[in-house]
C-alpha cells in the first residue's frame, strides 16, 4: 500500500506549499536512501508516494535534509564577521585631519590660536582636580605626524580585528572605554606633573579585548589554550609597547589590562547578525562619538 506524504511534509516542514525544485531534491535525498517512491502532478499540487511501511523513515529523511540545508544557506548568508572596515577607516581619517586642525591656528579663542594640547591632553593633575573629560580628549591628539602614523598603522590592524569580531560600533566603543579607564588607571599611579597624549592607551585596549574575549572562547579547551591569547597579548604589548624615548609605558599597560578586562565581560553579549543587533550596534557607535564631542565641548568651553 502506497501513501501521498505530500500534506504531511507541508505540516511537518510548516509549509503552505512547495515547488518543483524542493520535490526533486527531496526525491534524490529519498533514492540516495534507498526508498521506493513516486512523484505526480495532480490538481496543481505535486504528490509525493511511497510505501506505507517507509512512510515515516521517508519523512524523517525529508525533515533532516530541510534542516541541514537550511543551516547551510543561514551560515552562506550570514558573514563570519559582523564589523565593517570603512568605519574604521573613516575614523583614523579623522584623527589624521584633527591633527592637522591641533596644530593649526585655524580656530581661535579670545583671539588667541586654541591650545588643543593643553587643554586636552591627559594631564595628571588636572584630572585628579576633576577634570575627566581630559581621560577622553587627550586619546585624540598626537605630538608629531610620525606619532600619529605609528599609532593608526598599528591600531589599524587590532582595531578591525576587535571591529570584525565586536562589530563597527559596538568596537569602537569598546575601544575608546578601555582607553578611557587606562588612562585613568595610569593617572593613579603617575606623579601629579605626568602628562600624556596619543591613541596608543586605546590601541593596546584593542589588543586586550581580542585576548580577554579569546580566554573566555577557550576556556573549555584546557589551561594552555586559556592562557595563550593572554601570553600572544603581552608578547605584543612587550614587542610594540615598550620601546621609543617618549613612549608611556604605564598608558599602554593599563590600556592592554582595561582592554582584557572589557573584553571578558562583553563576551556574552549577543553579537549577531540580526537586524536588532545591527540597530543596537549604530547606537553604540553614535554613544562612542558623543562621548568624544561631548568632552571637547566640556574642554574647550
Amino acid at each position: 500500500m502506497w501513501l501521498d506524504i505530500s500534506e504531511s511534509i507541508k505540516r511537518l516542514l510548516d509549509l503552505e506549499t512547495f515547488s518543483k525544485k524542493e520535490v526533486w531534491e527531496w526525491s534524490l535525498v529519498l533514492s540516495s536512501k534507498s526508498i521506493p517512491h513516486e512523484l505526480s502532478f495532480k490538481d496543481s499540487e505535486w504528490q509525493i508516494w511511497v510505501p506505507l511501511s517507509l512512510m515515516g523513515k521517508a519523512l524523517y529523511e525529508i525533515e533532516i535534509y530541510t534542516q541541514e540545508n537550511q543551516e547551510r544557506i543561514t551560515a552562506d548568508k550570514e558573514p563570519s564577521f559582523y564589523g565593517r572596515f570603512e568605519p574604521t577607516f573613516w575614523i583614523f581619517l579623522f584623527l589624521i585631519l584633527f591633527y592637522k586642525l591641533s596644530h593649526s591656528d585655524l580656530i581661535r579663542l579670545k583671539d588667541k590660536p586654541l591650545a588643543w594640547n593643553q587643554i586636552g591632553c591627559v594631564d595628571v593633575w588636572e584630572v585628579c582636580q576633576g577634570q575627566w573629560w581630559r581621560l577622553v580628549t587627550g586619546l585624540t591628539l598626537h605630538g608629531s605626524i610620525t606619532h600619529l602614523l605609528s599609532n593608526v598603522v598599528v591600531g589599524s590592524v587590532f582595531v578591525i580585528m576587535v571591529c570584525r569580531n565586536f562589530g563597527s560600533g559596538f568596537g569602537w566603543f569598546c575601544v575608546l572605554l578601555a582607553g578611557i579607564i587606562g588612562n585613568g588607571l595610569n593617572c593613579l599611579v603617575q606623579p601629579y606633573e605626568h602628562s600624556s597624549i596619543g591613541s596608543s592607551t586605546s590601541i593596546f585596549g584593542a589588543v586586550g579585548l581580542m585576548a580577554g574575549a579569546r580566554i573566555f572562547r577557550e576556556s573549555d579547551q584546557g589551561l594552555f589554550k586559556q592562557v595563550l591569547p593572554f601570553m600572544a597579548g603581552l608578547g605584543l604589548l612587550a614587542l610594540l609597547g615598550t620601546g621609543g624615548k617618549n613612549t608611556d609605558l604605564g598608558a599602554h599597560i593599563f590600556g592592554f589590562l582595561s582592554g582584557l578586562v572589557v573584553g571578558f565581560l562583553v563576551r556574552g553579549f549577543p553579537i549577531t547578525f540580526s537586524e536588532q543587533w545591527l540597530y543596537l550596534n549604530r547606537i553604540f557607535g553614535l554613544l562612542a562619538l558623543g562621548i568624544i564631542l561631548f568632552s571637547w565641548s566640556v574642554a574647550i568651553f
